[in-house]
């Protein structure tokens, strides 16, 4: 018999074919009393990422539907469609929305490129934290994107996030709300 996994979020990361992260790895610490899990995926394949975060979040939606999406960067495209696609509750960190555009100084093919979904926003139950000096996204052009959400937080922090207590305090009060309902 399959053992079903439980997480209360997933953090998807960014681009990269470093399988770390220093950001979910502080937020593991700091949120020691929820089940936080990260996807390694082929970040450098839309279509086959597409369907290793679709398998592994149908995974999870087995046994937890009020599942947390955490992304990052990449992942924060990933967290927003994933958000879109299911209904559920995400949380965008300098978030690449346009990857199709921003992975081209990347040298990534463009028959890749052109296989990423463009993103919506009619899902609107979603914080974002957007970095005042990123200098790999364009935080302000996302601001636009991201109007009709529930919050969007300006933080004083590059694209790789060094200090995310506002993000920790923010991820605890949403899972807190989802355990309350």
């Amino acid at each position: 018999m399959k053992q079903e996994i439980y997480c209360d979020a997933l953090y998807i990361k960014g681009f990269g074919p470093d399988q770390s992260s220093t950001t979910f790895n502080y937020l593991a610490d700091e949120l020691y009393d929820y089940r936080l899990q990260m996807i390694n995926y082929s970040n450098q394949d839309p279509v086959a990422s597409k369907i290793e975060l679709e398998v592994h979040i149908n995974k999870l939606l087995k046994s937890n539907k009020d599942l947390l999406l955490i992304g990052n960067s990449l992942g924060g495209y990933w967290a927003n469609y994933f958000s879109e696609k299911y209904k559920l509750k995400c949380i965008l960190i300098n978030p690449s929305l346009h990857p199709e555009i921003g992975l081209k100084k990347y040298g990534i093919a463009q028959e890749k490129l052109d296989a990423f979904d463009k993103s919506t926003f009619s899902f609107t139950d979603k914080v974002a934290f957007l970095g005042r000096f990123d200098e790999v996204v364009n935080n302000k052009e996302n601001e636009m994107l991201l109007a009709g959400i529930q919050q969007i937080t300006w933080i004083n922090q590059t694209h790789r996030v060094v200090e995310p207590t506002e993000i920790v305090a923010a991820i605890r009060t949403i899972l807190q709300q989802i355990a309350r309902s």
